[in-house]
């Protein structure tokens, strides 16, 4: 009886692992990232693996997304803002409902935007769970925090069922700062690791 009992019990055991295995990567998609909007986080030519099962979107998830000024273009930034919050980037800080968004920053030495080399850390200030990118020459000329449409000039309430989304790279991304809130409905994926 036990000898006729092991071969059942290991055919379900494998056939449960296929279906497990199957069914996670299935819904993984392997990509190439393309540009420096998120260094030092990911560096452009970096590979990393995206679940298309996105479920739960929180402050700080990596998010792939079509890009809504061409839905046929594809990126991959940080939510930052949540849906009904107000949002307001100032210089180098980022304010929900008025509180500052805890966000390690980084002063970097300035380079080209297709240089894929990691940014070069010139100073590092505050706490976070991950580190966000500011160029010094721009810091330096006080001319680019101004730059684009949205919570940069005045508090900026997301709307229902939207994400804040910026890059780690702010001084080399186009993120919500540019073209408003991203819907729900555009965001494709999670990042899950690098490869």
């Amino acid at each position: 009886m036990k000898i006729r009992k092991r071969p059942v019990i290991l055919l379900t055991l494998g056939v449960v692992l296929f279906v497990a295995i199957f069914y996670y990567f299935l819904f993984i998609r392997m990509v190439v990232v393309p540009t420096g909007a998120m260094k030092n986080t990911i560096l452009p030519g970096d590979r990393l693996a995206v679940h298309t099962l996105v479920g739960e979107i929180h402050r700080g998830d990596l998010v792939m997304f079509n890009f809504p000024k061409d839905p046929s273009t594809r990126f991959l930034m940080r939510v930052v803002g949540l849906p009904g919050e107000t949002i307001e980037v100032r210089k180098q800080r980022v304010y929900i409902n008025g509180t500052e968004l805890s966000e390690k920053r980084m002063m970097a030495k300035s380079q080209r935007p297709d240089d894929p080399a990691p940014l070069a850390a010139i100073s590092t200030e505050g706490d976070g769970n991950y580190t966000v990118c500011y160029d010094a020459d721009v810091a330096a000329a006080s001319f680019g925090y101004e730059s684009g449409e949205f919570a940069v000039r005045e508090p900026f309430e997301i709307p229902a069922d939207s994400y804040f989304i910026l890059g780690d790279n702010r001084d080399n991304s186009l993120d919500s700062r540019f073209w408003g809130a991203l819907p729900r409905r555009m965001i494709v994926g999670k990042a899950l690791f690098i490869y």
